[in-house]
This record gives structure tokens, sequence and C-alpha cells, in this order.
């Protein structure tokens, strides 16, 4: 690939990825009072189409920022995003009768978000958020 483009798709990672971490923080706080859909607990119980409606606009935002952070990711031989590789695992628990609800989980990583308020991109672009001092 060409320096400009490959210049060109690391700034359009980086903005997607503050724009993907804005999106996630607004979706948990949504979450985390009491607002169901980002980590797909009721998903599978409308039929596909009336589901896809169903969603918040919010939780739809979250999504459509990870595709794209994806896609740029990897056109750049980048690995998955960890927040990204976060968000599907807790997609992916069962929904069993004891599991931890949506509302919980968000609290929880709002919290661990909160506590690191100094957040910002890794200068090479490769890895997830990390802190970095002053």
């Amino acid at each position: 690939m060409k320096a400009q483009r490959l210049e060109k798709l690391e700034q359009q990672r980086q903005s997607l990825e503050r724009d993907f971490h804005h999106a996630l923080v607004e979706a948990l706080r949504e979450c985390a009072n009491g607002r169901w859909g980002l980590f797909e607990r009721n998903k599978g119980l409308l039929p596909a189409h009336l589901e896809r409606r169903s969603l918040p606009d919010w939780v739809t935002k979250v999504n459509d920022l990870g595709e794209q952070v994806t896609t740029v990711r990897i056109s750049l031989g980048y690995e998955e995003l960890p927040a990204l590789v976060r968000l599907d695992a807790l997609r992916r628990v069962p929904n069993a009768g004891n599991a931890i609800g949506e509302q919980r989980q968000a609290q929880t990583w709002l919290k661990e978000i909160e506590n690191e308020p100094s957040l910002s991109l890794s200068p090479e672009g490769r890895g997830d958020l990390t802190s970095q001092k002053d």
C-alpha cells in the first residue's frame, strides 16, 4: 500500500476508534440505567426482521461503528480492537437464570473505564486504548 493511503487509513482508524469508544460509553450508561439491548440478552425472542427494528439507536450505533473499526483494522493488518472482543465475549455468555444482568455488566465496565480517566489511543495504533502518563 502507498504511504499516503496507509496514513489516511490510520487516521480513519483512529477517528473510528474514538467514535466507537464514545458510543460504547454512551451505550454502557444507557444500559447501566436499566435499558436492555447492548449485551443481546433478549436476542432470538423475536423474528429477525422485528428484532432489527426494535434495537435502540445507541446499540445500532455501537454495532455499526464496531463493524467499521474491524474492517479498517483488518485492512491495516491490526488485531481486533480489545473492547470489541470483550463486547462480543459478553454477548456470547449463555443467558442462564443466574447470569449477571446487562445492567450490572454495564455498571462494572463503566467503573473500569471511569477508573482510567486518561485513556487514549496507543501511539502505534495496534493495541487497545492504553493509559498514557503526561
